[in-house]
């Protein structure tokens, strides 16, 4: 598999690949992704927090996973409107939560659609396609 290539953008990291592998350990760490063949990735948080912004980019024709494990920490992924998520991350006194603002006029489409893989153990899990107001 190719290395990522990262560039420093303002104190976060925009990464130019297909798919990410991220891990925090009692720290923090956003990073924004502009694939235009996304195939997934995973964010491991431990003690900390990763935000992955997805909003510039497009999901693979062969699909999208991302795996996400959280313990005492925080994993965040924004997402743009249009997209389904399939939640299949196990919680264990942890949270899963769709804070997306919802279109009225949305139609699901089966080739925007990301599966959501992984455990939150006493941390939160988030999906939103806004910034959140500091």
């Amino acid at each position: 598999m190719q290395q990522p290539n990262f560039k420093d953008i303002g104190g976060s990291q925009q990464v130019n690949n297909d798919f990410y592998d991220e891990l925090v350990i009692f720290g923090a760490k956003e990073i924004s992704m502009s694939s235009k063949n996304l195939l997934g990735g995973r964010s491991t948080a431990i003690f900390g927090g990763i935000e992955v912004d997805l909003r510039q980019s497009e999901i693979s024709a062969e699909g999208c996973s991302i795996d996400l494990t959280t313990m005492f920490g925080g994993n965040t992924l924004k997402v743009p409107n249009d997209w389904t998520i399939l939640n299949r991350v196990t919680t264990i006194f942890g949270g899963y939560s769709d804070l997306r603002v919802k279109d009225p006029t949305y139609q699901p489409n089966p080739t925007k659609t990301i599966v959501l893989t992984g455990v939150c153990i006493f941390g939160g899990t988030e999906v939103r396609n806004f910034n959140k107001a500091h």
